[in-house]
């Protein structure tokens, strides 16, 4: 599968799961989301077991690491289920948008690599985005 496939089934993938985050808030509140959140992880792994190369298998740091990623994804969802049961998606999910500055000061800081000028551009301009999406307009949340 190329990048931009990659790209595009990251994009509708997360995209449609936070649009799908509202749609379980109107039922159930954002603990039992996030507990029946977790056996769609489990589905998805377990389909791809196949995958993985079993007779190389060795324990590495790397393994530990993803499943810190997976931990921080689930306390991620609680906080964005929580927050969605009160704010509008469409205002929320911009917002929360901004996590991408993370990972490239985590990425400048720890692993050396460095931003270019367009990149911490980039970052002033998404967080005068943030300001402005979070600047009250009068609108109902919900």
């Amino acid at each position: 599968m190329g990048t931009w496939a990659c790209f595009a089934l990251a994009v509708l993938g997360w995209g449609t799961g936070v649009f799908l985050m509202k749609i379980a808030t109107r039922y159930i509140d954002n603990w039992t989301a996030v507990v029946f959140n977790l056996p769609g992880y489990l589905l998805v792994g377990l389909l791809l077991i196949p995958k993985v190369k079993w007779s190389q298998f060795s324990w590495t740091p790397g393994h530990t690491v993803a499943i810190l990623v997976g931990s921080c994804y689930v306390i991620a969802n609680w906080g964005f289920y929580r927050a969605v049961e009160r704010t509008a998606v469409s205002t929320l999910t911009p917002m929360t948008a901004v996590y991408m500055v993370v990972p490239v000061m985590l990425g400048a800081l720890l692993l050396g690599e460095r931003p270019t000028a367009m990149q911490y551009c980039g970052i002033v301009l998404a967080f005068v985005a943030l300001v402005l999406l979070a600047w009250p307009s009068g609108v109902k949340a919900n």
